[in-house]
């Protein structure tokens, strides 16, 4: 990696402005990527070991595209591969993005203008088991951004944005204190069982995180640290006694008639909000995760059933294939039903079961420092990417499908983590109850 520097003052609180550009824009093979990182009177070129056809970069959002319309890319699993391989280099032009902000920040901070070979160690950090001897202390903001990098080589998108959230977190709350305010880095001693305390009051009153969310944080921040110890860059272990306690907030369900209602509303054709009912009615009928609905491929269509592997656990399933189900596979083997993101998703199904009327007053509970919180609200705006996988299990259990079907269906390897997506109704409780009277009787 080539790296060039301009000498300079180090202004301690000034923020550095990165931006990344291409080396040359109009050549007509791949050129390489490089950051322009510009603070304090100095400017520093950091070139990195990335290099892309310049028609696949978005100069103004400085990142590579991740749609190709069919005249430019015939095939669609070519597309597929072109969205799925830029997207993984964009997280790492954003870590890097993010190592370069983090270390510049705390070393001015610092009073120490960063040097050439460290900001070329912050941007590819090198991949040792053991680390690097460095004149300064390890900082567990840098550490973490880094550890994100190695993350998204090898994890699911979701999972590298669920580190990125948690590491935005810390970031914010250790900007909010006043140890952050006066201009101190962020050190390993800083870790202590009082930190966590402080961090989880902040996560709690400030982010407003639920008790299910505030768990989840801690848990994967918990997961950074383990792998900086595990890498000799500390030997503080008090995160260790950081816990929070999980209690999931409810997944809504539709009923078998508000499916149906869905299923009957009428849509303009061609109507964007027709590609999103497909989508949920797919993850309905089929009881797949919103990931795996998006990442369905032709050769996991073998007929009369479905075998892929899931994005997230990684298992293999064999689902049933049903008639209206082979309708909506059939449109996205054909370009006319088509995968979108899980945030677009989530938006747009809120509006398309409001204007289908699916509007029920519906008590939503969630839990906040072990209190729990009621609110009511229509159903329309409690409904999610979720709430088509626990659709399906729960008209899956009125029907008389027994559990371990179910369960074969879904990849839920215990009752436990299943339950969370049975919804029993009032009305098939009271006939299952009456039908065993009944034979009692006879």
């Amino acid at each position: 990696m080539f790296l060039s520097y301009l000498v300079g003052t180090a202004t301690p609180g000034r923020m550095a402005s990165i931006r990344a550009y291409l080396k040359e824009p109009k050549a007509s093979t791949a050129t390489p990527i490089f950051f322009m990182v510009s603070a304090s009177g100095t400017r520093s070129k950091v070139y990195t070991s990335i290099s892309v056809p310049p028609s696949h970069w978005l100069g103004q959002e400085q990142r590579l595209r991740t749609v190709f319309a069919a005249s430019e890319v015939k095939d669609r699993a070519e597309r597929s591969r072109l969205a799925e391989d830029n997207e993984s280099l964009n997280q790492r032009l954003e870590m890097m993005r993010e190592n370069l902000r983090v270390y510049h920040r705390d070393r001015m901070a610092a009073g120490h203008l960063p040097t050439a070979d460290e900001l070329r160690a912050v941007v590819e950090p090198k991949q040792t088991e053991a680390p690097a001897t460095e004149p300064n202390q390890p900082m567990p903001l840098v550490d973490f951004a880094a550890f994100i990098q190695r993350m998204a080589l090898s994890k699911q998108p979701a999972t590298v944005k669920s580190f990125k959230t948690t590491f935005a977190h810390l970031t914010k709350f250790w900007e909010a204190i006043p140890e952050g305010q006066q201009g101190q880095s962020l050190t390993y001693d800083d870790l202590t069982a009082e930190f966590g305390d402080r961090l989880t009051a902040y996560l709690l009153d400030e982010a407003r995180l639920t008790d299910n969310s505030l768990s989840k944080q801690v848990s994967l921040l918990k997961q950074f640290l383990s792998d900086a110890v595990g890498r000799g860059r500390t030997t503080n272990q008090a995160y260790t006694r950081w816990k929070w306690a999980k209690r999931d907030t409810p997944i809504i369900a539709l009923t078998a008639d508000e499916l149906r209602q869905l299923e009957n509303f009428s849509l303009p054709e061609g109507h964007y909000l027709d590609n999103v009912r497909s989508l949920f009615l797919l993850s309905c009928y089929c009881g797949l995760r919103f990931s795996d609905v998006a990442a369905l491929r032709r050769e996991h269509d073998k007929g009369d059933f479905l075998r892929l592997t899931t994005q997230k656990t990684r298992d293999t399933l064999t689902i049933p294939v049903s008639p209206k189900a082979r309708a909506i596979l059939e449109g996205i083997w054909t370009g006319q039903v088509r995968p979108i993101t899980n945030q677009v998703f989530n938006r747009a199904i809120k509006e398309l079961c409001q204007r289908a009327g699916i509007d029920t007053l519906t008590e939503w509970l969630m839990w906040r420092a072990g209190k729990r919180e009621k609110t009511n609200h229509p159903k329309f705006e409690l409904i999610s990417s979720h709430s088509g996988r626990k659709t399906f299990c729960s008209i899956a259990i009125a029907r008389g499908i027994p559990i371990p079907a179910i369960m074969k269906a879904t990849g839920h390897k215990s009752y436990k983590s299943l339950s969370r997506y049975l919804d029993v109704q009032e009305n098939h409780q009271r006939a299952e109850f009456s039908k065993m009277w009944a034979d009692e009787a006879e």
